[in-house]
């Protein structure tokens, strides 16, 4: 019974130790998978449009963690996330910019920002 006990033991040990780095791997490739699922949707006809601010904002923050968790693709020159995230700050800013427009606020926006409001 005491060698069951003691086998059981050295088990849930050991699983605990390695139960990090399997998070580590899942959440990575759950990250890789994000990414080309958010590139393929926003940049499909009218994809960003489907999207709510908000939505784009908790992608844009998950490709952002998703950056700094992957190492392995961190220095490549054809990072997925940071295309990602420019892109999603790209839509953000063009609804920022259209929002502007269409309520005429450009006017008083471009004289706060010029007394230096911001």
């Amino acid at each position: 019974m005491a060698r069951y006990l003691a086998v059981g033991m050295l088990l849930l040990i050991s699983a605990t130790a390695s139960s990090p780095q399997m998070a580590r791997t899942v959440a990575i490739d759950q990250c890789r998978a994000d990414q080309v699922r958010w590139a393929t949707e926003l940049q499909a006809p009218g994809g960003s449009a489907k999207e709510t601010f908000d939505v784009l904002v908790a992608a844009l923050e998950q490709m952002t963690h998703c950056y700094s968790l992957d190492a392995e693709t961190r220095d490549s020159p054809l990072n997925g996330y940071l295309f990602t995230t420019n892109f999603i700050v790209h839509v953000l800013s063009e609804r920022q910019s259209r929002f502007l427009v269409r309520h005429g606020l450009v006017q008083q926006f471009e004289a706060e920002d010029a007394a230096g409001a911001r």
